[in-house]
């Protein structure tokens, strides 16, 4: 059996677009997500919902949808969102950056987060006391803490219930994480400086390729 593949499209976010790039950008959205979009204050945020659609754009336009459609997004009770069985995406942003993971035959999740200072005692209820342990007697607790966090949401992201499953559940094993009675594989990078960043599938070895658009051109 051929070994499934990720493909994860990615932009950074330098800096606020001019006016006239946004409205360009804008254009290319259907008027429900424009208005998602500007209902965000910060236009930082404002730009990573943006990006993230037009990396999906891009991400579909490869499995052969017509560029730019994203008319066939529907969402299950859950609010996932999905377009076709034959293959799954998911997007992710924190910081500086914004991705989208597609692949065909298999289930994903991507999760990244811009490492950052946090209050401990405010997570208590989301790692189990051996991911406590690990956290704390770690050089870098807070970047354990992170890498725990970012492998639990790939794989609840790739379950499709998204943070309706208590962390707590999502037991983080040394190659799979097990929610329930499933078994998510995950793969962790380490190519986006201060930042954690993981992968799930479905499936137990499977290939990633990554690559970068500039918005900003």
């Amino acid at each position: 059996m051929e070994t499934p593949h990720v493909l994860v499209l990615y932009a950074k976010i330098t800096g606020e677009l001019s006016a006239n790039c946004w409205n360009t950008y804008l254009d290319q959205l259907s008027q429900d997500l424009r208005d998602k979009a500007t209902s965000y204050v910060n236009w930082k945020d404002q730009h990573a919902y943006v990006f993230g659609k037009l990396l999906l754009m891009k991400a579909i336009e490869k499995y052969g949808y017509p560029p730019g459609d994203l008319s066939g997004i529907q969402y299950t009770a859950y609010r996932r969102p999905y377009l076709s069985a034959d293959f799954d995406f998911n997007i992710s942003h924190s910081g500086e950056y914004v991705m989208c993971a597609i692949g065909a035959g298999l289930r994903l999740g991507i999760d990244i987060e811009a490492v950052r200072s946090i209050d401990f005692e405010d997570f208590r209820n989301v790692m189990t006391p051996g991911e406590w342990k690990d956290i704390h007697n770690a050089k870098h607790p807070i970047t354990t803490f992170f890498r725990y966090w970012t492998i639990k949401e790939s794989a609840i992201k790739a379950d499709g219930r998204g943070l309706s499953v208590p962390l707590l559940e999502v037991q983080v094993q040394r190659s799979h994480v097990q929610l329930g009675d499933a078994s998510w594989y995950y793969q962790e990078f380490h190519h986006i400086k201060g930042s954690c960043l993981s992968i799930a599938t479905d499936h137990e070895k499977f290939t990633v390729d990554w690559e970068e658009v500039d918005f900003y051109d």
